[in-house]
């Protein structure tokens, strides 16, 4: 049962339950072909209930996120090129572009630094430098530094996390839930948030007080500059590349963010344990139920049609911009920080869950939509007391 750790009423929550108990959306979806289990896995971020864990290949998925990188930046040169209705091509390239930022910033460099990318520590070190001085963000090794306070208790106010949301969008406790929502989605569109967002990764890359990431960073920068410069590509560097990495891969970091944490009542004689911090994160589900069989064909046929429509049209992207590699099931993470099951964190999590999550005091829980999920951190946050 939810309990008061989170808010009083939550009514989108509720615990995670052992496969053979299992009811609901993902349950559901076990009905349609075996073909498309795997798939469904990855969208709703819950495996089905057969599932098996196959053997991570770290490698492979390196290769994968770096050739989607490069498929969205010619993608968006080649919608240059067409013009006309070619620009459409842009959606595409920028949206593959920006999985591909994402995933190298939450999933790969975030896995370095817990040395469990590919369980190489000297590999997954010089892997996490360099892709922090491509996306121009915070040296890898302070990072790792901050990272580990992270995981001591990710609800302090000098937290990576929500020190970002205060100086950048003024998200912080003592506003309404409404309010909250307002910053949010004013911040996706604000000059100001953008603007401090990007003087934050240049200080922390071009002028970072790690002067080794200060050199890597500026050699990637003068490379980019240089290669552009010999083609005189400079449309093409500014639409295909800068706009998607800094503009459209903050507006992902920003509505992440907004949802990666609640925020549990401050019981004295709860906080710091692990029932505290099991209650400050969740898994972020997506999906609808399946239409019911017993309609009229007519409106069967139609509520089918909706369905797939909701799942290419909404949830596909969410997983692929927002909730990237395996960020849905971020409360396994939090449980298990230096397992290397990453990769298959759905059906590493629904193992835990129906081992009775042990070592832990609380089952986990779950909410099913981002849209949800972000209203369940900001219900949370607003009722934070603030001390005067």
């Amino acid at each position: 049962m939810t309990d008061n750790l989170t808010f009083n009423q939550a009514p989108t929550v509720r615990d995670s339950l052992p496969s053979p108990n299992r009811s609901g959306v993902r349950k559901e979806m076990e009905a349609l072909p075996k073909v498309l289990q795997p798939f469904l896995t990855w969208v709703v971020g819950v495996p089905a209930t057969d599932e098996t864990l196959p053997q991570p290949r770290p490698r492979r998925y390196l290769a994968k996120v770096c050739g989607l990188l490069l498929l969205g930046i010619s993608l968006s040169c080649w919608a240059l090129v067409l013009q006309g209705w070619g620009y459409l091509w842009l959606i595409v390239g920028w949206s593959l572009t920006v999985s591909a930022s994402r995933q190298l910033q939450v999933v790969i460099v975030h896995h370095c630094a817990h040395s469990n990318f590919t369980g190489d520590r000297l590999f997954d070190q010089y892997l996490g430098r360099w892709i922090s001085a491509l996306m121009l963000i915070l040296s890898f090794d302070q990072y790792r530094i901050r990272h580990r306070k992270h995981h001591q208790d990710p609800l302090l106010d000098d937290d990576e996390t929500v020190e970002a949301l205060r100086l950048r969008a003024g998200i912080h406790p003592g506003l309404s839930r409404e309010a909250l929502w307002r910053r949010m989605i004013m911040g996706l569109f604000s000059p100001l948030f953008h603007g401090r967002f990007w003087i934050d990764r240049v200080r922390s890359s071009l002028f970072s007080s790690d002067r080794a990431h200060q050199l890597r960073s500026g050699l990637v920068v003068l490379a980019q500059l240089g290669l552009v410069g010999f083609g005189q590509w400079w449309l093409a560097y500014g639409v295909a590349w800068l706009f998607p990495v800094i503009l459209l891969h903050q507006m992902s970091t920003l509505i992440r963010q907004c949802s990666e944490h609640l925020h549990p009542a401050p019981e004295a004689d709860l906080k710091k344990g692990k029932r505290y911090y099991a209650r400050a994160t969740v898994g972020i589900f997506l999906g609808d139920p399946l239409p019911r069989a017993d309609q009229p064909f007519g409106i069967k046929f139609w509520q089918w049609c909706v369905w797939w429509l909701r799942l290419g049209m909404i949830y596909v992207p969410i997983r692929l911009l927002i909730l990237v590699g395996d960020t849905s099931c971020h409360d396994y993470h939090h449980r298990h920080p230096g397992v290397d099951q990453w990769l298959n964190a759905a059906i590493a999590r629904q193992r835990d869950v129906d081992a009775h999550h042990p070592g832990w005091p609380v089952p986990y829980q779950e909410v099913y939509g981002l849209w949800r999920a972000i209203d369940l951190s900001f219900t949370s946050l607003s009722l934070i007391p603030v001390q005067k």
